[in-house]
Parts: C-alpha cells; structure tokens; sequence
C-alpha cells in the first residue's frame, strides 16, 4: 500500500515522496476469511477535524509526526518550490516535516450538486480527516509474533478465559 509522505530535506525544506507500508495476509478476524494487514502504528493520540471550505493553513511544520487520513472532501498540500498534491477521500500521508520550512494545506473544491441547503450536501464541501500523532515505533515484538503467542497461549489454555473471552 503506498502512502504520500511530507519530510523536510538536509536544508529544511519540506518535499513530497511515497512510502510502501507492508502489507500481509493474516488470519486476523477468525472466523472471517484472512485479509492483508499492515504492522500496528503505536499513537498517542487520535482526533478527528473537519476544516471548513475555503480553509487556508499557512506554511506550518507539522507539529509532531503524523499519519492523516482523508475521509471526505478534497485538500491541496504544497512544499516549497511549488509542487503541490491533491488529497482526496481514502489517501494516508505521512507528516514527517516536523522542523524547518513546513507545507501549506488548503481545502479546496466545489461540488456544483451541492445543494447549500442540505446539511450532508454541506458536509460533503468540508475537509474531514483523521489524524494520529505522536507516533512511536512498536519496538517490543512484532505485531504478529504478540498476535500469534496470545493465540497459541489461549488455544493451549482455555482455562484463562471467562465465559465472555475476556482474559483473566
């Protein structure tokens, strides 16, 4: 899966490039079929925004690194130099630019069926991302070998669940 990621050069400048973040099939919601699942993120912090049409954030450094996740409308990021990208619903970017020059964001577009008189029409003219911040690596194990020991323990142990699965 790849993912935009703004980082700051030697000089400070901010620039675009894309990472690949890993992916594997795991048998991660059993009984479901597996799926592809990235390592965990550990993250302080998670909130949710929603800038309004027309929003303009200035040149700014991110102020911790950061994964945001476009949920609903359309935002335009630029670096110094002028190359500049368009987020759109289900983009990841990674915000690495954490010193130095920074980016600007701005919201942008305008949906001609919007009807200004519906809420949800509204909605859909905003930018409403989700962001986690504060990120730190997962550095005791892997996800999948915790995953993988927590199965094999409770499937060789049975006794250590209570009626309900929750662990003793």
């Amino acid at each position: 899966m790849k993912c935009l990621r703004i980082s700051a050069d030697e000089t400070g400048a901010s620039q675009f490039d894309e990472v690949e973040i890993s992916l594997r099939e795991m048998n991660f919601l059993p009984p479901a079929a597996p799926l592809l699942v990235s390592e965990p993120i550990v993250s302080e912090r998670m909130l949710f925004a929603t800038l309004p049409v027309g929003w303009d954030g200035s040149w700014h450094p991110a102020p911790a690194r950061t994964y945001f996740f476009m949920l609903s409308g359309q935002m335009e990021v630029e670096v110094p130099g002028g190359e500049r990208r368009r987020i759109k619903p289900g983009d990841a970017v990674l915000l690495e630019d954490t010193s130095g020059t920074g980016h600007l964001t701005r919201v942008i577009g305008d949906s001609p069926s919007c009807r200004r008189d519906n809420e949800r029409a509204l909605d859909i003219l905003n930018a409403t991302i989700a962001l986690l911040y504060d990120l730190t690596p997962f550095s005791h194990c892997s996800f999948y070998q915790c995953y993988s020991e927590a199965e094999r323990c409770l499937s060789e142990n049975p006794w250590l669940l209570k009626a309900q699965g929750e662990i003793v």
